[in-house]
């Protein structure tokens, strides 16, 4: 029997189901994937004893976790070493963007529209990477509000049993959108911001109006009671402003700090003046 204080193996997988509304089968598969990750990880082991979850796999439907027990079951490689399942998929569904920020990730040899992956390709590797084990997919980009199949995209990573996380400017995202995608099956939302103060953040964007359209964006993902978390990029422009850009949250239930290193591209407050304009991507 699996233990959570004094919460079962089952209930922990009730409990999850109800709260992210998700088959109970799929979150039992789930779960076991994880337990099953971390046993190959010996982060855990297995103690028989008796049933306590029908329908789990049978190392954990009649096992404790025991850390120090080598009891475990997992895959195994041809060469005989251990397979791990992969938890989480980043899709790069576009390198579209309508910003310019100088510490983009995006290659400096964009790939066009015509090599994107389609919408059927997007759902076939969506229901392969469930197949493996994928728990969560990541839809970023570019931007990937500048995919019109984004609705579709969402909407089959939702049917493949996936948490499903948008990675998002907040630029190219209408309100309608963002609407079409929770009811396709949007579970959380990830908006990135520049600075605190709206002109450096436009600045650092590229794109004037940027700021607002990202502070009118993530109040709407609050109302439809959508989880949210921003993300700040911190560097030598906005360094001071830390503490404000932490503060600023704009209704979020998380805040994820990404510090870049160099800050290439990017003048110190005292140069802002000179920030030149990066350009965008087609």
């Amino acid at each position: 029997m699996l233990r959570r204080g004094g919460a079962t193996f089952a209930a922990i997988v009730d409990d999850i189901a109800k709260a992210i509304r998700r088959p109970r089968e799929r979150i039992l598969a789930d779960v076991t994937a994880v337990l099953r990750g971390l046993a190959e990880q010996e982060a855990l082991g297995i103690v028989t004893t008796k049933p306590s979850c029908p329908g789990a796999p049978a190392a954990f439907r009649d096992g404790d976790l025991d850390p120090g027990h080598d009891e475990r079951e997992f895959d195994m490689a041809e060469n005989g070493a251990a397979l791990y399942k992969p938890l989480g998929l980043l899709a790069e569904l576009t390198h579209r963007c309508p910003l310019g920020c100088p510490y983009c990730s995006n290659p400096l040899a964009l790939d066009p529209r015509g090599s994107e992956l389609d919408t059927q390709a997007w759902s076939r590797v969506f229901t392969e990477a469930a197949a493996l084990g994928v728990l969560q997919v990541h839809l970023s980009g570019g931007e990937p509000g500048a995919r019109r199949d984004l609705v579709a995209i969402m909407a089959a990573a939702h049917a493949a049993g996936l948490y499903t996380n948008l990675i998002t400017s907040a630029v190219g995202i209408a309100t309608d959108t963002l609407r079409q995608l929770s009811e396709a099956g949007l579970d959380h939302v990830q908006i990135s911001i520049q600075d605190s103060e709206r002109a450096s953040a436009d600045r650092i964007a590229g794109y004037e109006g940027a700021f607002a359209r990202k502070c009118a964006l993530a109040a709407e993902v609050v109302r439809l009671k959508i989880s949210l978390t921003v993300n700040a990029v911190m560097h030598r422009a906005n360094i001071d402003h830390i503490e404000n850009m932490v503060a600023l949250a704009l209704g979020a239930s998380r805040v994820e700090i990404a510090r870049r290193r160099d800050g290439r591209g990017i003048a110190p407050p005292a140069k802002r003046e000179s920030v030149p304009q990066p350009r965008r991507s087609e």
